[in-house]
């Protein structure tokens, strides 16, 4: 962040950097998770209907789903405003000292 800095970088610029690298994270965990997650209820679901008799449905996303999905990308965004915020108040002098 310091090396941002020295090169003209403003503390909004970097605050912003980190809270959008926070939510694209997320963002992406979330629906690399609802992917996997219905690929194995797909995946399983002849098994669990001839071991245990349960048919597992495996309907396309609803809007319920979706909306708890935005929800976590915002509470990603959320999290990363902590360090954005601890960047953000850092000096120039405060990235560029070498700490043993």
């Amino acid at each position: 962040m310091a090396i941002l800095r020295s090169v003209g970088a403003r503390p909004a610029t970097i605050l912003g950097l980190l809270v959008v690298e926070a939510g694209t994270l997320t963002a992406a965990g979330a629906v690399a998770g609802y992917v996997l997650a219905h690929a194995a209820l797909f995946g399983l679901r002849g098994y669990v209907d001839a071991r245990f008799g349960l048919y597992l449905a495996v309907d396309a996303p609803t809007l319920r789903e979706a909306a708890t999905l935005a929800v976590i990308v915002a509470a990603g965004c959320i999290a990363g405003l902590l360090p954005g915020w601890r960047a953000y108040r850092m000096s120039l002098a405060d990235g560029m000292t070498v700490r043993n």
